[in-house]
């Protein structure tokens, strides 16, 4: 259980933290013309794209997890495997300049979050006995709250303290 509460705050983090924080800063650095509403309307294009891609890539995640059979069980492949393009995702994500890359990027983020979401979701009926499944679905919940704030937390204290070095408090 704490495994498991521990990777569903890992995916909130990784989903709700760049959305609130870092994509937007990201898209309205300068690059993008003088006008800062051109970083506006660009994170909503890319927000809207990989929410719509990773809604769809969902439902086909689930399905096929649902007929995978493997050594180590139908959604663990799954689970890592999103993980995994989560990360490489997020890693283009850093390293990309413009917006059209940023959201290709963005996509992968969308997509392996979503991919790894259904995995997690469907271990609390494939692996837990009905009464620990209230519990699980809990922890899942309040590492949604959790994750969002440690998300923040984190990027305030790392990438914009630096960035920011007139502000008064430190991490």
């Amino acid at each position: 259980m704490t495994l498991y509460t521990i990777a569903w705050l890992a995916i909130w983090m990784v989903q709700y933290t760049p959305i609130q924080l870092l994509l937007p800063l990201q898209l309205d650095s300068g690059d993008l013309g003088e006008n800062w509403i051109d970083g506006v309307v660009w994170a909503g294009v890319v927000l809207s794209v990989g929410g719509v891609i990773g809604v769809i890539a969902a439902p086909l995640a689930g399905w096929m997890s649902d007929r995978t059979r493997s050594r180590w069980g139908r959604r663990r492949p799954w689970a890592i495997g999103g993980s995994a393009l989560s990360a490489a995702g997020f890693v283009a994500t850093g390293l990309a300049t413009g917006p059209v890359s940023i959201g290709a990027a963005w996509i992968l983020v969308s997509v392996g979050a979503s991919v790894a979401s259904v995995a997690f979701t469907a271990m609390i009926a494939d692996q837990l006995l009905p009464t620990q499944r209230g519990a699980a679905s809990a922890a899942a919940s309040c590492a949604q709250a959790l994750g969002i704030v440690l998300g923040w937390v984190r990027s305030f204290c790392s990438g914009w303290r630096s960035s920011r070095p007139t502000w008064p408090w430190r991490c």
